[in-house]
């Protein structure tokens, strides 16, 4: 190995850990947003059930 090529070892471990870092943080970010996604989902499932269950109700009290 040159000296020039020792001298690039660590500018190239360094962008390769900076890649990984991003890419993990990447698929850290996505895992997020998909949690907060499901989230945000049954809570509108929840409210929709909840809603309907309402609306049930006035109908049944309308029938008495």
């Amino acid at each position: 190995m040159e000296l020039n090529e020792i001298e690039e070892l660590p500018k190239k471990l360094l962008r390769e850990e900076a890649g990984r870092a991003f890419r993990l943080q990447a698929s850290v970010s996505m895992d997020m947003w998909l949690c907060i996604k499901r989230a945000i989902n049954a809570a509108e499932k929840a409210k929709k059930a909840y809603e309907d269950g309402r609306a049930r109700v006035a109908e049944a009290g309308k029938a008495i």
